[in-house]
């Protein structure tokens, strides 16, 4: 198996869609020789963020010395992308060989039981034996969706769980309420393991303490009022967080504070397990840390933001933002949603702060129509139109840009790949 057919046979997957549970994995990871027990791992659930604080930890832990297996989903730039070993994308060799591995042992299965695994399924296998194999000495693994039922729950090797912010997202499979989401994310937490948690609103908190309770482990809050001092300087963040002075980041985004606090916490915590973290390693890996599509900068000439803000916390969020780094500009939004996301509640926070709106459908067989969210950004901005895909949205929006505009693109991570690599291809250049 090449690159190509590796690659073909992963989206040839994508019709089996989502399927939770564990009962796959295990007979999978089996028949792999059961490598997700190799690494200690740090596993990171939560709505936003997730991508964000794995960023962060991963950073400071390779400016620490060790080597740094990563797991994130969904790519954005590149399928590689998902597999990371001390912040480099796996080659496209060893991508095809373990692909090629992890189908010979789906076939097994399949054979087996007439069930045959989803692409998450046959990624994440491709994770922990990938890891198992380079001899890392710490995995930062990423939830694909939930928790409890998500196919990364199923190693045991787990030194620290976190959780980030969560919100109300994916109501048809985890919950219509914050209370049974949270209680979906929480099922990471393992007996006696420390966990660590973003400051949750109420349901949520409670619903992470008494899975916590249950399972006889202890569970920590960020508060965010230990965070404190921030300012912003030539497109970096300075903050102060407990004894820690000064703190630096270059992923901008109000947000990020919080999530760059979170993985500090983390980093802190896990010298408790003979992983040495000091603070100059913190100080460098915080840094050093990017992450594309969220609040990350393509162009200055226009202003061109893209950012992954597909729910209502997330854009809450995203909206803060710009009133801090583009208050003196008029707002150009491009808007891709998928047909799931809460997209009429993101269009009421959202629509008011724009000048003009681009709609587009995403590269994702669950995209909400374009004519749909037409109708509805129309409802609260007349002057939203629809292009008729990324390329041409990307086209119109820069055209339609004068001095004191800017454009945002933010929704489904699904279509902001694309439109990146429109915006790098176009020929204008900064200045």
């Amino acid at each position: 198996m090449d690159y190509k057919i590796a690659i073909d046979y992963l989206k040839n997957l994508d019709v089996r869609g989502i399927v939770l549970g564990l009962e796959n994995m295990k007979m999978l990871l089996y028949f792999l020789g059961n490598p997700q027990n190799s690494v200690p791992a740090i596993h990171i659930a939560g709505t936003n963020g997730k991508g964000s604080v794995g960023t962060f930890i991963s950073e400071i832990l390779i400016d620490s010395g060790y080597k740094v297996g990563r797991y994130v989903s969904p790519a954005v730039i590149d399928t590689k992308e998902c597999w990371q070993l001390n912040g480099k994308f796996i080659n496209e060799t060893d991508f095809a060989e373990y692909v090629s591995i992890v189908k010979n042992a789906a076939e097994k299965l399949y054979n087996k039981t007439s069930v045959y695994p989803t692409r998450f399924e046959i990624e994440t296998c491709v994770a922990f034996l990938y890891f198992k194999n380079k001899k890392c000495d710490i995995s930062v693994i990423e939830v694909g969706l939930g928790g409890r039922n998500d196919a990364t729950n199923i190693t045991e090797n787990i030194i620290l769980s976190i959780i980030t912010s969560i919100s109300i997202d994916h109501i048809n499979i985890l919950g219509n309420n914050l209370y049974d989401i949270a209680k979906e994310k929480a099922g990471i937490i393992k007996k006696g393991v420390l966990c660590i948690s973003a400051q949750q609103k109420t349901d949520a908190e409670t619903a992470l303490i008494k899975e916590a309770n249950e399972k006889n482990s202890e569970i920590l809050f960020l508060n965010k009022k230990d965070i404190i001092n921030y300012k912003l300087y030539k497109n970096k963040q300075y903050f102060d967080y407990g004894y820690y002075k000064n703190l630096c980041i270059s992923m901008l985004g109000l947000y990020q504070i919080e999530n760059a606090a979170l993985a500090v916490k983390a980093c802190d915590l896990i010298n408790k397990y003979n992983f040495k973290v000091n603070e100059d390693n913190i100080r460098r890996g915080l840094l050093k840390a990017a992450w594309a599509g969220r609040f990350q900068i393509l162009k200055n000439k226009p202003i061109f933001i893209v950012d992954g803000a597909h729910n209502v916390d997330a854009a809450e969020k995203l909206m803060k933002s710009t009133e801090l780094y583009l208050k003196n500009k008029k707002l150009i939004f491009i808007i891709g949603m998928l047909a799931d996301k809460e997209y009429e509640k993101v269009a009421k926070i959202t629509a008011c702060k724009a000048e003009k709106i681009i709609i587009v459908e995403c590269s994702n067989k669950r995209t909400a129509d374009a004519d749909t969210l037409l109708r509805v950004y129309k409802k609260y901005n007349e002057n939203t139109f629809k292009a008729e895909n990324i390329k041409n949205a990307v086209s119109k929006a820069i055209k339609l840009t004068k001095d004191n505009n800017a454009i945002l693109a933010f929704g489904s991570l699904s279509y902001l790949g694309e439109l990146i690599k429109c915006v790098n291809n176009i020929g204008r250049t900064d200045k």
